[in-house]
This record gives C-alpha cells, structure tokens and sequence, in this order.
C-alpha cells in the first residue's frame, strides 16, 4: 500500500518494487544507506544480468515535482516513503531517461533488482494450453532487451500445480495483460 503510480508508465517497476517489498530486507538491501542522508545521495545496487555482478547508481534526492508544488510527477508514495522515489530514480538513471522506464515486461525488476538470474513465464496460449519461457535480460541496461526463450507447452493444470508450488517455496510472483486483450483472444 505504499506505492502508488503517477503519469509515468512504469508499473511494471512498481509492482516489482511491492513485490520485493514484501520480503524481509530485499529492499533494505538495495541501498548504502537506511537513513536520510546529509548529503542527499544514496547508493543503489542493480544486477547486471549478462556481467554476473552487482552494479551501484548513485542518485540524490532532488525529485521531479509538479510544478510549483511538492508532489511527486511520477511514483506517489504514501506517507514520508522516500525510498520508492529513490529506487524509480535510480532505475531511470540505469536506463538512460525517466522516459526510458516508460512501460516493460513484469519480470523485469525481478531480472534487476535481484540477482535470481531468468525468470520463469507463462502465456496462455488457448483456454488449456500455456507456453513456457525462461525469461532473461540479454542487455542490463535496456529494459526492451528482455528475451522469452520457448521450454515448452503446459497444460493449464500443470501450470496451476507450478504456480501452487512456487506459492508454497515462496518466490516472487507477478502477471501481466497485453494491451490488445479482444484481438489476442480473437474478438
């Protein structure tokens, strides 16, 4: 509950950082620092997927806000959470641009901002086939990079079974729609 999206089109990364949230430390663990700092600068650690290693952005804490106000342009924590305006600036910078996060896969927060390496996804084919992909970042710093390699079809039971175990292992887990939801479906 305490993220929440502004005109940016980045949900896919705030989704991603709630998820993470929900996870002893995970967050805690991306930053140098845990305080406010003097200074205003804070380091933030993103995986590097392809290079195998832990890479630090260094952002400060000047944010953009609507004009003349305070608010936030873009994530709009509640409360006093600085760290998601930190964490959705220091993705901006390792992407290039704040334009740059405009829209991406679910998964991709997970491919940077752990180290798990691929993520494993499904996409429903028909009402009882899924399609199986590892899913990877082939450049770091380009969130369209993402890969969908085929594993392999599933029937929507064993998808259901894969997601039941992976419920009880507790991994992260996230879904996605498509914008052209009647086309795919063949409305």
């Amino acid at each position: 509950n305490d993220i929440a999206q502004g005109i940016l089109g980045d949900c896919w990364l705030l989704a991603g950082l709630a998820c993470l949230a929900e996870f002893e430390g995970a967050i805690h663990n991306l930053f140098n620092e845990t305080k406010i700092t003097s200074d205003g600068k804070y380091h933030f650690h993103v995986y590097n997927a392809p290079n195998k290693n832990w890479e630090i952005i260094v952002v400060d804490d000047f944010i953009p806000c609507k004009h003349n106000t305070t608010e936030p342009c873009f994530a709009k924590p509640r409360e006093n959470e600085i760290w998601v305006l930190l964490a959705e600036k220091a993705i901006a910078k390792w992407f290039g641009s704040y334009i740059q996060i405009q829209g991406a896969y679910t998964m991709v927060p997970f491919l940077i901002l752990t180290d798990v390496g691929y993520c494993r996804s499904f996409n429903q084919q028909n009402f009882t086939t899924y399609t199986e992909y590892k899913t990877e970042l082939l450049d770091a710093r380009n969130r369209d990079s993402v890969k969908l390699n085929v594993v392999g079809n599933l029937s929507s039971d064993s998808v259901w079974y894969e997601l039941e175990n992976a419920d009880k292992q507790n991994y992260v887990m996230a879904a996605w729609t498509t914008k052209d939801i009647p086309q795919q479906i063949g409305v």
